[in-house]
Order: C-alpha cells, then structure tokens, then sequence
C-alpha cells in the first residue's frame, strides 16, 4: 500500500513539475503601451487603409479586423462607431466623424487583401501582411 501511494505521490509531483516547466515556457502575455501599441515581439503587421490614408499596425495574432480598429483608435490613428449585430459581428457605421447614409444608400464597406467581406469585423481575423481598406461607397 505504501508503494502505490508513494508512486501516485510521484507522478502527482512530476506532472506539477511539468506543467511548470511549461508554464515559464509560454511566453509573457502582450501589453500595451502608452500609445496602445503591443511590446510584445510576437505579433503580425496588418495595413489599415482608410480613404486612401495607409497606416501598418502591429497585433496580435489571432485578432479580428475589430481588433485592429480598436488598435487604430488608442493609437490616435482613427474613431470609428459602430454596433453589434446578433450572428453577424460588429458593423461599423461611422469613421472619423463621417456617418453611413441610409438614404443616401452610402455605407462604410471594407476589404480584406481587396476582396469585399461578407460578415462583421468581430467575425473576421486578419493574417501577417493582410490589408483592411475602408471605402465609403453605394450599396446595393
């Protein structure tokens, strides 16, 4: 009995050790700056254009385009309005003071490596050198 109790105490002890070890392998989690940059080295470089204005961001990877757009505005870089849609994602409707016009059939559509998306911005996650451009445009 003492045997079987001191080899569950062991295994007990090297999972632990393990899960340690593994633990101070992870990498430390990504912070933000005073400009709301990441420090951490391991992100992936994204192209914001909006109207034409380019700007190369750094996140995260596994970020969606809302992500990105969340980035652009610490950093000062854009304001962006916008609302939630159950199912479909996160729909912007203003950028930098300029609104969607629903008369007007004139709404904020954005690209991805310049094929049009299909769904909202928190549905959709960018890659290394992916480009998101925002076009204030008709819709049909």
């Amino acid at each position: 009995m003492k045997r079987i109790t001191f080899i569950v105490l062991l295994g007990a002890v090297a999972v632990l050790a393990g899960f340690s070890l593994r633990q101070q392998d992870v990498a430390a989690p990504n912070v933000l700056d005073s400009l709301g940059r990441i420090e951490d080295q391991k992100t992936i470089a994204v192209r914001l254009v909006v109207e034409g204005a380019s700007y190369e961001l750094q996140v995260i990877p596994g970020s969606s385009v809302y992500d990105v757009m969340k980035q652009a505005r610490a950093n000062q870089i854009m304001e962006f309005s916008g609302r939630e849609f159950p199912g479909l994602g996160y729909f912007v409707e203003g950028i930098n003071g300029k609104q969607e016009d629903l008369k007007g059939r004139r709404f904020w559509i954005y690209y991805v490596n310049g094929q049009k998306a299909k769904a909202g911005i928190s549905s959709v996650f960018v890659n290394n050198q992916d480009i998101i451009e925002w076009k204030y445009e008709d819709e049909i």
